[in-house]
C-alpha cells in the first residue's frame, strides 16, 4: 500500500547514497521482514496519526499484540488525531495560497524582465526627435540610427501624424509603460510581504498543540479552507515606498487586527504620539534594514492618518512590532510600548 512504498521512499532519502541494485533489494527484504513478523506502529505522518506495519514517519508508539495496538490507536486519533487532520488542512491550503502567490511573482518578474530587455517608447521618442528631418511625411515606417545601442533601428510610424507628433505619442506610450512598471513594482514588493505572512502563518500552525487554540488562530486570519482568501491589501490602506510594504490601519478595530495579525516581530510599527490614529506597519525583508527614507515616508503617513493631520510637524513612534503588546481589556486600537522612538514628520497621505 502507499504507506509501504512511503517507508520505502522514506529509507531510501536517509541512506548517505542513492538506492539503487542491491540496496534497494535490502530495503525490500527488510520491509518483508517486518510484515511477516509485525509490530504494529502507531505514528504521525503527513500531520495525521497513522496505524502501519511498518514505522512510518514519527512513530509515536509500536506494540506486538493487533488488540492492543488497535485500542492505543483509537485513543490516541481520537485524543491528537483530530487536531493531526485539521493542521493538516490548514497548511494544505496555507501551500496552495503560497504557491498560487509564488506563482505571480515568478510572472511578474518574467514581466519586467521582458520590459527591461525592449527598446523603450521613451527612447524612440528621443531617436525620433533627434532625427526629425530624415523623417519623410506621411511615413508608415522609418530606420534611423539608435544611438542607445549603436545600430539602426526601424520605427512604425502612423502615417497621418507628423513626425514630431509621432514622437509624442511614443512619449505618452512611454508614461504608460513607467506606470505599469511602478506598479508591477508596487504588486511585487505586496505579494513578497503576503508570501512573508503565509509563511508567518505556517510556522505559527505547525507549532500548535491545542484544538482550540488552532481553530481560533485559523479564524482570527480567515485562513479556514472555506473562509474568503484576504490578502493585507484588502483589509488595510496600503503603499509601496522603494521596495518595502507599508500597511496602514483602517480604525480602530482594523487597527488591532493589523496589529495584533498581520504584523510580525521584525515590523517596525508606528503611531502618531499621544493622538488617536491609525496603526502603520512597514512589512520588515529578511536580511534587510529597512531604510531611514522608509521610515520618514511610513511616519508622514501615520501622522497624516491621525488627530495630527493639520499640524506642520508630528512626532511619530517607531518600534518593532516585537514591542508592541495588546493586554487582555484594553480597548480596540489601544496598545502597551515596550519601548519606542521618536521622528518629527511633515503629515502626508497617500
Amino acid at each position: 500500500g502507499k504507506e509501504v512504498n512511503a517507508y520505502l521512499e522514506q529509507q531510501s532519502a536517509l541512506s548517505s547514497q542513492p538506492s539503487v541494485g542491491l540496496e534497494k533489494w535490502t530495503l525490500i527484504q527488510d520491509v518483508l521482514q517486518k510484515l511477516e513478523q509485525p509490530t504494529y506502529y502507531i505514528s504521525t505522518w503527513q500531520y495525521q496519526i497513522t496505524f502501519s506495519l511498518v514505522p512510518l514517519g514519527e512513530v509515536i508508539r509500536s506494540h506486538t499484540d493487533p488488540i492492543e495496538a488497535l485500542n492505543d490507536f483509537y485513543t490516541t486519533y481520537n485524543r491528537i488525531g483530530v487536531i493531526s487532520k485539521e493542521k493538516s488542512e490548514a497548511v494544505r491550503v496555507l501551500q496552495k495560497r503560497m504557491q498560487r502567490t509564488e506563482n505571480y511573482l515568478e510572472e511578474a518578474f518574467q514581466k519586467l524582465v521582458t520590459v527591461d530587455g525592449d527598446v523603450k517608447n521613451e527612447e524612440i521618442g528621443h531617436i525620433l526627435m533627434a532625427n526629425l528631418h530624415q523623417i519623410p511625411e506621411r511615413a508608415e515606417r522609418v530606420t534611423l540610427f539608435d544611438f542607445y545601442r549603436d545600430r539602426d533601428i526601424d520605427i512604425k510610424l502612423k502615417s497621418d501624424l507628423s513626425p514630431q507628433r509621432n514622437a509624442e505619442t511614443y512619449y505618452r506610450k512611454a508614461k504608460n509603460e513607467r506606470i505599469e512598471i511602478d506598479k508591477l513594482h508596487e504588486n511585487i514588493a505586496l505579494r513578497e510581504g503576503e508570501l512573508e505572512d503565509l509563511k508567518n502563518h505556517l510556522q505559527e500552525i505547525e507549532a500548535f498543540e491545542s484544538l482550540k487554540l488552532l481553530r481560533k488562530y485559523l479564524k482570527n486570519n480567515s485562513l479556514l479552507a472555506d473562509a474568503p482568501i484576504l490578502s493585507p491589501t484588502q483589509l488595510f490602506k496600503h503603499t509601496e515606498f522603494e521596495g518595502y510594504v507599508i500597511l496602514i490601519g483602517k480604525n480602530a478595530k482594523n487597527n488591532d487586527l493589523l496589529t495584533k495579525k498581520y504584523a510580525y516581530k521584525e515590523d517596525l510599527w508606528l503611531h502618531a504620539r499621544d493622538v488617536s490614529g491609525s496603526h502603520v506597519v512597514i512589512k520588515y525583508k529578511a536580511g534587510r534594514k529597512i531604510p531611514n527614507s522608509v521610515i520618514e515616508r511610513a511616519a508622514q503617513l501615520a501622522a497624516w492618518y491621525s488627530k495630527r493631520r493639520t499640524e506642520t510637524l508630528c512626532p511619530v513612534i517607531v518600534t518593532p512590532k516585537k514591542f508592541v503588546r495588546k493586554p487582555k481589556g484594553l480597548p480596540e486600537g489601544e496598545v502597551v510600548l515596550d519601548k519606542e522612538d521618536v521622528v518629527m514628520v511633515e503629515p502626508r497621505g497617500l
